[in-house]
């Protein structure tokens, strides 16, 4: 078992600090118009967006190549699992759910931003916790499949004829 440099809790907590980037990135976005801005500012809040987006899908990417890896012992990956594993998180993330389908139908009659950052926020939420359970799922092992080696050459009595 290899150690590596940042402890699953330091991931998950960087992943986080994606995710509120990438909602303020949200929020200001919402309430900046994109007509009043200049090219400079959109290109600012692009890279925002980006490091945002990687703030929270590296540590998700880290943590699988982790788990398969077997860096962490089961006692580190243990209670991280408890945690995401909980049963209150299995409310949360209907209620985020529930939460962001309210903000989406209320929402798209207004055609607007009124309320569209905070349905946005709901779904990196929602995507965080449930990228995270699968980054910390116990990796499949598969069998190698026996069903090819067992086969004998193709053969036809009809090779090369055309069909009428």
């Amino acid at each position: 078992m290899r150690r590596s440099g940042q402890g699953v809790t330091g991931l998950m907590l960087t992943s986080l600090a994606g995710v509120i980037v990438l909602s303020c990135f949200t929020v200001v976005c919402g309430l900046w118009h994109s007509s009043s801005r200049s090219l400079r500012v959109q290109i600012v809040f692009g890279v925002l967006g980006l490091l945002g987006l990687a703030l929270m899908l590296w540590p998700q990417v880290r943590i699988r190549k982790g788990v398969r890896l077997e860096q962490w012992n089961s006692a580190e990956l243990g209670r991280v699992r408890a945690l995401v594993e909980h049963p209150f998180m299995g409310v949360l993330t209907w209620l985020l759910f529930g939460v962001f389908v309210l903000l989406e139908v209320v929402d798209r009659p207004m055609q607007g931003w009124k309320l569209g950052a905070a349905c946005w926020i709901t779904f990196l939420m929602l995507q965080e916790l449930n990228g995270m359970r699968w980054s910390l799922r116990e990796p499949q092992v598969s069998e190698p499949r026996e069903m090819i080696q067992g086969l004998g050459p193709i053969e036809s009595d009809h090779w090369g004829e055309t069909t009428r």
